[in-house]
């Protein structure tokens, strides 16, 4: 036969107007042949058994394969003659490491629903199908969990916040995996996969330190072997399938914008260049992109595009170098810059995808944001061209808040630490107007500060950053904002802040760019300056400005400056309590934790000498009146109070995010039979103590867990670990602390947490009232700024003997205390010392106190609380109460403070006695 005469294969009929079980399930668009494409790439069978439904998300959802599987294995073909013979492929369940191909499908599927158009760089159904055809497929087992880390990080996922996460997989956890796969591979090998994996690993580390070396690294290592696969020439694409010619472009171009945004974020040069050169982005989506998510992207390369070819980068890095250039073709080229971004067609259509929408949105103005730095103070462009006007960053910072006003907080949420920069420059930009505008940018700014506060849990770094640039600049020209961050009428409930006022003699940066280099410095340089100037009068900062700044150190209480050097501020939250109790709320340290001032602890009495229903009073009172941190221990009356504490949340119908709750760790004892390994601070202590807690208060995970005093048979790197282990992978805990450490144990652990890039302990748990006060207030002087340490302290009462209740009974415990009634081993050992020598001299110094009280016009236990309350170091005091009448009693110290003027301070500190400080320990 000749070739002319030769006859093709048969086409493929169509099987009407109909979709495959498989597409229908997936509820994607079917090529109704038998089989159809979709099902040949993603390795299913492809069957014609059920009926059409209607279209949904284009997405291969976990219980997705299950369906597939169920429709396409129990049921026989409806019509064989037209489908064609296929052998089954058997679905591997568990992976090298035993993670479930299910965890790993499960992130790969919310990286297609919510990061898909952020980056679209993954085929993520041929992932899936690789996985399951061979889940020891090193390469695409290491993709799979390098896309997991970087979905988790960036979108914050965990277990307890999102419902289709239903293992304990952190995203360190997978980090750390992909890391020990990756060692097992060909680090000579470039391709598509390692690229992908250097990329998600890049994003990664960008959550956990932006701009940090890690991340710069993988940053360059994608870079590199993007080089070294040629993406940057044409001729590497020729004779590409389709699919993957579209993925290498998408690479590349992700790469330019990655880079780019990167560099101009961070201060660093690009290595990328020559995009003129680079293959075009392709014109047309794959079929499972989505009509607008292609379209949306290149307008956001276009976006950098436009910024890359007007030599901007260059412009800003020599104003960032101090470098002098020509002047007159810098502002030409930033001119004709503004010219094309105010000219560009970037706005995408209305059903195009919110993520995209938000990044094209911020992405443009704080580019414009750039442009007004690199010009503000200089009078070229209004002698040269009228037509062109620089926009204002009040102008920038109205167009973007009502750009993300109309987006969903997921939306925005998706752009991960990036989003939270490129925001905090902007909000930076409009405190620097301040002498450029006659506009009052207040409520501009408290909308800035919300969305910080508040976007992905909060930046509690950036929010102090702002802050200190804040208040920095007002002081430098005298503006003032009354009333403009006071939206409501009521003042509680209130963060409770210490704001300092800054330098007075800081200029505005030369350089178009507020890195947070700068801004860091700028907060130091803040701090250094309150700390020469702590015995001085400083005019103070307004409080309405202030959300979240560090942790101040004071040497002394009788060194807290009064107001006219720093205040307690009661700031509106960015969060309102509808229940409006008054309370006031502090950060843990310099976590993003907030805690009660005031907290309730079960030491003595729950599960011990109070009943179940006197438990339930108190632990309901004490949240009626704003208490939201409960503090308990495994060895609390035996692990009792840990019971009833958990038994009362649940009979009060509690939400567990409305409520902070901590136990400790140490003494053990009531675990097991046999002491040897039920106590200490050892690896299997920490875990199965842990556990056994949880058990014991009935639920999934506590906010805080504490060393409960120091362990030192048991190394403190094994220490570290352990508690990290229980808080990244296995999610039982938020933070870590210690009780009753010494500030060399601490600062040893701050310090092994630090060199292996683990979490540092937080918070520490002492004994701290007018009668104790060596360590607090000399020890651990240092510890609160170098560290960010909080302190939760506890007994401010000592044991209820500042409340004045023994001043009548010198030598023996007064009938129905809990000296004379309890029956423990901490009880017996007070009692047996109960009238000593120091106890005699405590009840003098008592006495003496009850005169102040007295002349203040509160109640002795009232004026204790209030003077630990006035430590500025102390994130919330835990109390002790048998009756709900004693904590109405406690709560009334908040408004005592007040009352405590330094005057009273200085009378206080005549009777007790101040600490002499230790110059080794001071700053």
């Amino acid at each position: 036969m000749s070739p002319g005469n030769a006859t093709g294969p048969s086409k493929q009929r169509k099987i009407g107007s109909r979709s495959c079980d498989a597409c229908k399930i997936r509820k994607v668009k079917c090529t109704e042949t038998a089989p159809c494409q979709r099902c040949l790439a993603a390795g299913l069978d492809c069957t014609f058994n059920k009926a059409q439904s209607t279209r949904g998300p284009r997405t291969l959802r976990t219980r997705t394969l299950q369906q597939i599987q169920s429709a396409t294995q129990t049921q026989q073909p409806a019509s064989p003659q037209l489908l064609v013979e296929q052998p089954s492929i058997p679905l591997s369940t568990t992976t090298l490491s035993g993670i479930s191909v299910e965890s790993l499908v499960v992130r790969l599927c919310v990286y297609r629903l919510r990061l898909f158009p952020v980056w679209p760089i993954v085929a993520v159904e041929q992932v899936i199908a690789a996985l399951h055809r061979d889940s020891h497929d090193v390469e695409t087992y290491t993709l799979a969990v390098a896309i997991g880390a970087a979905t988790m990080a960036q979108l914050k996922l965990s277990r307890f916040k999102d419902p289709n996460i239903t293992d304990s997989l952190t995203a360190a956890a997978l980090h750390n995996e992909c890391q020990r796969t990756r060692r097992t591979l060909n680090s000579a090998s470039a391709s598509l996969n390692r690229l992908q994996t250097s990329f998600f690993l890049h994003i990664y580390h960008e959550n956990q330190i932006p701009g940090g070396a890690e991340s710069l690294l993988y940053l360059r290592e994608a870079i590199t072997v993007a080089q070294i696969m040629g993406l940057h020439r044409t001729s590497s694409y020729l004779g590409l399938p389709p699919a993957e010619d579209r993925l290498r472009r998408r690479m590349l171009w992700l790469l330019f914008v990655t880079e780019r945004g990167v560099a101009m974020l961070h201060r660093l040069p690009v290595v990328l260049t020559s995009a003129e050169k680079f293959p075009p982005l392709d014109t047309i989506g794959g079929p499972d992109d989505g009509p607008h998510v292609l379209l949306a992207f290149k307008k956001l390369v276009n976006l950098f595009w436009i910024f890359d070819q007007s030599r901007a980068f260059e412009i800003f890095q020599d104003a960032a170098d101090d470098r002098e250039g020509s002047s007159s073709s810098n502002y030409d080229a930033l001119r004709v810059l503004q010219k094309r971004l105010q000219e560009a067609h970037l706005e995408v259509e209305n059903d195009a995808n919110d993520i995209q929408k938000a990044d094209i949105s911020i992405t443009r103005q704080w580019m414009q944001i750039l442009i007004w730095r690199a010009t503000q103070g200089h009078s070229y462009w209004t002698a040269k061209d009228t037509s062109v006007v620089v926009a204002g960053p009040i102008q920038i910072a109205q167009e973007l808040l009502n750009d993300i006003s109309k987006l969903p907080n997921t939306a925005l949420e998706a752009h991960g630490p990036g989003i939270e920069f490129k925001v905090f420059e902007i909000a930076s930009a409009v405190a620097d107007s301040f002498n450029f505008t006659n506009a009052r940018p207040g409520d501009i700014l408290f909308r800035l500060q919300k969305f910080l506060a508040t976007c992905r849990g909060g930046n509690i770094n950036l929010l102090g950053l702002l802050t200190a640039r804040i208040t920095q600049r007002q002081s430098l020209y005298s503006y003032s904002m009354p009333g403009q961050f006071d939206l409501s009428p009521t003042q509680p409930p209130a963060v409770e802040e210490v704001v300092v006022n800054a330098d007075n003699e800081d200029q505005p940066p030369s350089s178009p760019w507020l890195s947070l280099v700068a801004a860091a410095e700028l907060e130091q340089h803040s701090l250094s300056s309150y700390a020469q100037h702590i015995s001085t009068e400083v005019k103070p900062a307004p409080s309405n400005l202030a959300f979240c700044c560090s942790p101040y150190t004071f040497s002394t209480i009788s060194q807290i400056p009064s107001k006219a050097s720093v205040q307690h501020n009661t700031v509106k939250m960015a969060w309102e309590e509808p229940r409006k109790t008054g309370m006031v709320y502090r950060r843990l340290g310099n976590s993003g934790l907030h805690v009660s001032a005031l907290g309730l602890g079960g030491w003595l009495t729950f599960g011990g000498q109070v009943e179940n229903e006197g438990t339930v009073a108190c632990l309901k009172q004490a949240y009626d009146l704003g208490i939201n941190f409960f503090d308990t221990a495994e060895s609390y009356a035996g692990g009792q109070s840990e019971v009833v504490m958990g038994q009362a949340i649940k009979q009060l119908g509690w939400k567990r995010n409305d409520i902070v709750i901590s136990t400790k760790l140490n003494w053990g004892g009531h675990n097991g039979e046999v002491l040897v390994n039920n106590h200490g601070l050892s690896r299997k202590h920490i875990i199965e103590g842990l556990l056994a807690s949880l058990k014991r208060l009935d639920l999934e995970y506590v906010d805080i867990v504490y060393a409960h005093r120091p362990d030192r048979l048991t190394p403190m790197e094994e220490v570290v670990r352990a508690f990290n282990h229980v808080i990244e992978i296995k999610g039982w805990a938020m933070y870590w602390g210690t009780s009753e450490w010494s500030a060399d144990e601490i600062a040893e652990a701050c310090g092994i947490a630090k060199q292996l890039g683990l979490i540092a302990p937080i918070v520490e748990q002492p004994f701290y009232n007018l009668l104790h006060r060596k360590k607090v207030e000399g020890e651990f002087q240092r510890l609160y700024r170098k560290f960010g340490l909080g302190l939760t302290t506890f007994s401010p009462l000592k044991f209820g003997l500042l409340s004045g209740k023994y001043n009548d009974s010198p030598d023996a415990p007064p009938r129905g205390s809990r000296f004379a009634k309890g029956d423990d081993k901490f009880i017996n050992y007070m009692r047996d010392n109960y009238g000593n020598k120091s106890w005699q001299d405590d009840i003098e110094k008592v006495k003496r106190l009850k005169v102040i009280a007295d002349r203040v016009g509160i109640p002795q236990s009232e004026l204790a609380l209030a003077w630990v309350l006035k430590n500025p170091n102390v994130s919330s005091v835990i109390t002790g109460a048998s009756k709900p009448e004693q904590i109405v009693e406690n709560v009334k110290a908040l408004k005592s403070m007040a009352l405590l003027t330094p005057e009273i301070m200085k009378e206080i500190d005549e009777v007790v006695g101040s600490v002499e400080l230790d110059p080794a320990r001071q700053d």
